[in-house]
């Protein structure tokens, strides 16, 4: 595992994007689908049931969520681990 800056409030690290992360913005990113780098991914996935009940505590607003879903997005976020090597 790569070391990297780590903010006291981060509590994972996100093997995707090779980054120190806080597991409820993952969480998030995951259960409203947010972020399409962050789509299909099985530490999200983890993440959304350990914080369950701190998520549904959560209100974003309307015009991000599925956002990961919405057709022609830069395809960079498909793979970003091959977006972050060019």
């Amino acid at each position: 595992m790569a070391g990297g800056f780590r903010f006291p409030e981060d509590d994972f690290y996100c093997w995707r994007y090779q980054v120190w992360y806080n597991s409820l913005d993952c969480a998030m990113r995951t259960a409203f689908r947010t972020a399409p780098g962050c789509r299909d991914c099985p530490q999200g996935d983890r993440n959304l049931a350990l914080r369950r009940a701190d998520v549904s505590k959560l209100h974003p607003p309307r015009t991000i969520i599925r956002f990961a879903d919405t057709p022609d997005l830069d395809p960079a976020d498909e793979n970003p681990a091959a977006a972050m090597t060019t």
